[in-house]
């Protein structure tokens, strides 16, 4: 993910180079254009329980 001026240029991995997903305006939103793109037989890649949202963005409250 590369920061740019007005918002985030996502790239995920394509079959021979990167490939431009889009461009969003929060790291959130780049968070979720990827797992957009993720594919359907992707795995876990934490195996943990879920914290929630707010411990995963580092809020408290």
């Amino acid at each position: 993910m590369a920061s740019g001026v007005e918002g985030y240029l996502v790239y995920g991995a394509g079959a021979r180079y990167a490939e431009l997903l889009g461009e969003v305006a929060t790291p959130q939103e780049a968070v979720a254009l990827v797992v957009a793109h993720l594919p359907s037989d992707c795995g876990a890649a934490v195996e943990k329980p879920w914290q929630g949202a707010d411990s995963f963005w580092g809020r408290s409250g």
